[in-house]
C-alpha cells in the first residue's frame, strides 16, 4: 500500500506513518493537502476528488464491492454529516461532518454485561460521573485481582482508551487514572472500570463536529505571562522539512489544567 500510495504522489507524514498527504487544487485554483488514511484495510481519502484516489488504488489491488463510498464508519467511529449554524443565525445553514462512538461504546456495553451477570452483578443506573464521587484509585487497597480477571481489567482498559480516541474525551481523566494501574489492579479498580461504562450507557449521545468555522475569542480568555526567567533560552522546534503551509489557516486552542501534587 505504502508504494502505490508514492506512485500516485503521496507522502508520508511526519507525525503518523500511516496518515499520508498531496497537494490538491480545486477547478477554482486554491491549493490545499489531501490526505490518505491508511490503517491495515481500512482506507479513508480527503479531498475534493476523493474517488480519483481509490480508483488509483483500485487498479493495483482488489478492494471489497461496494466499499467505496461516502464515510458511514472508520475504525469504530460512526462519521456522519450534520447540518448546523456558521455561528450566526443569519446565515445559511451548512452540512459539515462528525464522528461518534455511539456504535462501539453499544457493542462494548454488549460485551460488558454478560461477563456481569455471570457475577450476578449489572452495570448501576443513575451514573452521574465516569468515576465515583471522592473515588482516589490511589487509596484503593482493595484485593488484587487474580491473573485472568488482571487480563481481563486490561482488556476493559483497552477499550476504553479507543473510545476516548473515537471521541469520548469526557472520561480520558477516568480513564488515564486507571491506566496507571495495568499491572497489578484490585476490585475496586475493575468496579470503576465497570463504572465509566455505566456512564458512558447513560450519557450515549455525544459527537465531535468538524466545523471550518473560524472561532473568536475575547482578549480575556488570555493571561499574558514572562517566563523569560525559567525559560531563557526556550525556542519553537520547527522542524526543517515542515510541510508548505497550504489551505486556509487553522487557529488551535487548548484548554490546561493541573493537578499539582493531586496525587494521594
Amino acid at each position: 500500500m505504502a508504494a502505490i500510495l508514492r506512485e500516485v504522489g503521496f507522502i508520508s507524514s511526519k507525525a503518523d506513518p500511516d496518515v499520508w498527504l498531496r497537494k490538491g487544487c480545486k477547478p477554482c485554483g486554491f491549493l490545499y493537502w489531501g490526505y490518505a488514511l491508511c490503517y491495515v484495510d481500512d482506507n479513508l481519502v480527503l479531498s475534493h476528488q476523493p474517488k480519483s484516489v481509490m480508483d488509483a488504488i483500485a487498479q493495483r489491488v482488489t478492494l471489497k464491492l461496494g466499499s467505496v463510498k461516502p464515510p458511514d464508519s472508520y475504525l469504530g467511529a460512526d462519521i456522519f454529516q450534520v447540518t448546523v449554524h456558521d455561528g450566526n443565525q443569519s446565515l445559511p445553514m451548512k452540512k459539515i461532518w462528525a464522528m461518534s462512538a455511539t456504535g462501539y461504546v453499544k457493542k462494548a456495553i454488549q460485551e460488558v454485561e454478560p461477563e456481569l451477570s455471570l457475577q450476578n452483578a449489572y452495570l448501576p443506573n443513575k451514573v452521574e460521573t465516569p468515576l465515583s464521587a471522592n473515588y482516589r484509585p490511589e487509596l484503593d487497597f482493595s484485593k488484587e485481582l487474580e491473573d485472568s480477571q488482571i487480563n481481563y481489567y486490561q482488556g476493559l482498559i483497552g477499550v476504553l482508551r479507543w473510545i476516548v480516541g473515537l471521541g469520548r474525551i469526557d472520561i480520558i481523566v477516568s480513564v488515564s487514572l486507571l491506566s496507571r494501574y495495568m499491572v497489578s489492579p484490585c476490585e475496586g479498580r475493575l468496579q470503576q472500570a465497570y463504572h465509566i461504562f455505566a456512564y458512558l450507557k447513560q450519557f450515549n449521545r455525544s459527537k465531535l463536529l468538524f466545523d471550518d468555522a473560524e472561532p473568536e475569542f475575547p482578549d480575556s480568555y488570555f493571561h499574558e505571562c514572562d517566563w523569560f526567567e525559567y525559560y531563557p533560552d526556550a525556542k519553537e522546534p520547527i522542524p526543517p522539512n515542515l510541510p508548505e503551509a497550504l489551505g486556509h489557516a487553522v487557529t488551535m486552542m487548548c484548554f490546561v489544567d493541573a493537578d499539582h501534587a493531586g496525587c494521594r
